[in-house]
């Protein structure tokens, strides 16, 4: 009897050790998917249009809408439902001395952004603008602004009416003998003709008419600033004087 208990403790023992190995395993293999898909995401939905534009000897080169997915699917517990929820941040950095721009791409856990999934960089001697897609509930007034940062965040409800900030637009421009490349937040979804991409693409296009005075050639033109009304030009934006 006694040495049966024993054969069942060792059993026991057996099962337990092979589900701690297991659940280890799937673990890591998890871990390894989510940074194999994020930077997938990275490389082939933004990073590779970068590239081309980076590259590109055209006067205008504009890309289509470039989304993400809304999560990254893994092999995981019944509790995390196997959605991995992630944010991908695109920032720029000017080296000053050398003239050169770098181009930063970076994915990370929306949870806890300090946990990098992948990552790229892009080095370019073309003047880099970046523009940041912000919530207003007013929607009356200006609703992105050009920044070092913007984060492309396919989890964020824009004003609660099913608008994922899941895509940017990507732009460049040869003006007067520079190379611009511009990167734009915005949505895959809502707006018409393109989304809210083409929408605040438009946008860009009544702010490069007020700096230049004139309309830029590879920019559409939101139709709130299509008129030569000064005050127009800036759709509810606060664009310099």
């Amino acid at each position: 009897m006694f040495g049966f208990t024993i054969s069942k403790i060792n059993l026991l023992i057996l099962v337990l050790s092979m589900f701690v190995i297991l659940t280890y395993f799937m673990f890591g293999w998890s871990t390894v998917l989510v940074k194999y898909s994020a930077q997938q995401i990275i490389d082939k939905r933004i990073g590779s249009d970068i590239y081309n534009k980076i590259d590109s000897e055209s006067i205008c080169d504009r890309s289509p809408i470039n989304s993400v997915p809304k999560y990254i699917d893994y092999f995981a517990d019944i509790a995390s439902g196997g959605r991995y929820f992630y944010t991908v941040k695109i920032s720029k950095l000017v080296e000053n001395d050398s003239g050169k721009n770098y181009i930063l791409l970076k994915a990370a856990s929306r949870i806890d952004p300090t946990q990098i999934i992948g990552g790229t960089d892009f080095e370019t001697f073309a003047n880099v603008r970046l523009f940041e897609w912000v919530e207003d509930e007013t929607r009356n007034k200006c609703f992105f602004e050009e920044s070092d940062s913007l984060l492309i965040d396919p989890q964020r409800d824009m004003w609660g009416e099913q608008i994922p900030k899941d895509a940017v637009t990507i732009l460049m421009e040869r003006y007067e003998g520079e190379k611009t490349i511009y990167i734009i937040a915005c949505s895959s979804k809502g707006g018409v003709d393109g989304g809210f991409c083409e929408e605040n693409l438009g946008l860009v296009g009544c702010m490069i008419k007020k700096e230049r005075g004139f309309e830029g050639a590879c920019f559409p033109l939101a139709p709130c600033c299509e008129s030569d009304t000064v005050s127009e030009w800036t759709c509810g934006c606060d664009i310099g004087d």
